[in-house]
């Protein structure tokens, strides 16, 4: 707001006609004092009389609600209340109701106030956009389109309103967000041709969960290496699509010790970071091999998996008799450096079959081998790749007339807990609790606190 500037008295028209369930965050980030700050009633959120509604009964235009008319108000409703000028500074955040009676004025001399508000709400309230430009009561909204809505935590049904993804982790490059991915892994017959190697960068960047995510697919010629065995931060998981190849890596962290893995499409390895890696293509044909490499701002060290080569090229290939509902087999579940867990499985569905829309609380990336299905709108046949961020919406359903297989990984970073359903975080929370005791005591101490504070004693030290 410039010196001067007026922002009439107002409830929070996006939210003030929906009773509870709402908190509005005023946050001042430049010239914050007195002078520029927010003007309220306060408890006037309890009136049960919006502003808007008053006005009208009174022929005042909501454009002409000025001070004067507003004390007048809230004293027919409350013989105590009156206008409170917030003494602010800027770094300071006011979270309120938004049906709270507020306003501003800048009465500064040449300082331009600059704040922040943001709106938060239970996932189960119908956010519309309001026609500012009727500027009356009853206040009307816009049915269509609706604005997008941000889950800061649990989850939210994407029928009640439009869900975009949040904010990516902390970025550690500089590279475009990664949220859905989604490509064909098309190599063509005389590929590489006369080059050794063909690289094929399916993306790169940040995304809501991981500091960085890197996926890319090779194609290799005959007796050839993509590079000597090396090293690097990243982790890493390599798997075979198409061809056969050798996956090379030490037997133990830095021990020189190389182990070979003959491995055909769906045979995978795992690699942590620094550990020393590479494969060869030891057949007469090129081999296809798609890559995913990680990294995150959390890092463990305790019970962490090691390098682990998984063979499951052989369920990809088995014969079943039809189930009745999609088949998950599990590949591989562990805690690594930079992951909470590392899971993979293979999931089976017959035609027809399917897994409703759902977000997940972290980063997922598919290699889809056999059949062909529907996935957010993309009709996906084989062999493609798929990568959802946590936090996206998605599901599958097998649209063909054959057997459709993937395989998946979930990446489970710590910043896609915010997407966590509240029954996921009670069984993790449990989990943990039931693993780690003191976690248990840390709570109970916690609680304790609490309690002897509501009874005017001193917390617990």
């Amino acid at each position: 707001r410039i010196p001067g500037q007026i922002h009439q008295w107002h409830d929070d028209i996006e939210s003030c006609t929906q009773g509870e369930g709402f908190v509005s965050l005023w946050l001042g980030l430049e010239n914050t004092t007195t002078e520029t700050s927010l003007k309220i009633i306060p408890g006037s959120h309890q009136y049960n009389r919006l502003l808007f509604d008053i006005a009208q009964n009174k022929g005042v235009n909501a454009r002409a609600i000025e001070d004067e008319k507003v004390e007048a108000w809230t004293r027919e409703l409350n013989p105590e209340s009156g206008i409170k000028l917030l003494d602010t500074a800027d770094g300071d955040a006011l979270f309120f109701d938004g049906r709270l009676w507020h306003g501003s004025k800048n009465t500064s001399v040449g300082k331009k106030r600059t704040a922040v508000l943001i709106q938060y709400c239970r996932p189960d309230k119908v956010i519309r956009s309001p026609k500012f430009n009727h500027n009356r009561w009853p206040i009307e909204y816009f049915q269509s389109p609706k604005p997008p809505c941000m889950i800061v935590r649990g989850s939210a049904r994407s029928d009640i309103n439009k869900i975009v993804p949040g904010p990516t982790a902390v970025p550690m490059d500089q590279d475009i967000a990664i949220t859905t991915l989604i490509d064909t892994i098309d190599t063509l017959p005389n590929e590489p041709g006369d080059q050794d190697l063909k690289v094929f960068m399916l993306g790169r960047g940040p995304t809501t969960d991981l500091g960085l995510m890197e996926c890319h697919y090779s194609v290799l010629a005959p007796g050839k290496m993509p590079h000597p065995p090396h090293i690097h931060d990243e982790e890493e998981i390599q798997m075979i699509v198409a061809g056969e190849a050798e996956l090379i890596s030490e037997d133990e962290k830095g021990s020189g010790n190389f182990q070979r893995f003959p491995a055909k499409p769906g045979d995978f390895i795992y690699l942590p970071a620094n550990w020393c890696h590479t494969f060869e293509n030891v057949s007469d044909k090129p081999c296809t091999c798609i890559i995913f490499k990680w990294i995150s701002d959390e890092y463990h060290s305790d019970k962490t998996l090691r390098s682990t080569f998984v063979r499951c090229s052989d369920l990809l290939t088995k014969v079943r008799s039809p189930a009745s509902q999609m088949v998950i087999d599990p590949l591989l579940r562990g805690k690594t450096g930079y992951l909470r867990t590392l899971e993979a499985h293979m999931a089976t569905l017959e035609p027809g079959q399917s897994y409703e829309p759902h977000e997940d609380s972290y980063d997922v990336g598919i290699i889809h081998f056999e059949g062909e299905v529907e996935t957010i709108g993309e009709t996906i046949t084989q062999p493609s790749f798929i990568y959802y961020s946590a936090g996206i919406k998605h599901g599958m359903k097998n649209i063909g007339t054959t057997t459709a297989r993937h395989i998946a990984f979930e990446f489970h970073g710590k910043h896609g807990e915010l997407y966590e359903s509240p029954e996921d975080r009670r069984k993790r929370r449990l989990k943990e609790s039931l693993t780690h005791p003191g976690i248990i005591f840390k709570h109970l101490k916690w609680r304790i606190g609490q309690l002897l504070k509501r009874g005017g004693h001193a917390g617990i030290e």
